[in-house]
């Protein structure tokens, strides 16, 4: 069995994905996440880059593809 973050199963149940540049990302709403999920997400995100898979937080994605109104973190 696979273990995952609580912070993970958090994003997953309470957040909804949105669309950029053809793959689903989730925004990280202000204020929902503590600073040490943030920095457990984040590490979950670099991990994923790092096997050759699409990112899954749009806040953490560059200035030119973030959307508008979703706070780089």
């Amino acid at each position: 069995m696979t273990s995952y973050s609580p912070a993970l199963l958090k994003l997953l149940r309470y957040c909804k994905p949105i669309r950029v540049n053809g793959y689903n990302v989730f925004p990280l709403p202000e204020g929902f996440f503590t600073k040490e999920e943030i920095e457990d997400l984040r590490k979950e995100d670099e991990a994923r880059r790092y096997f050759k898979k699409k990112p899954f937080i749009a806040n953490f994605l560059p200035d030119d593809i973030r959307p508008k109104g979703i706070p780089k973190l």
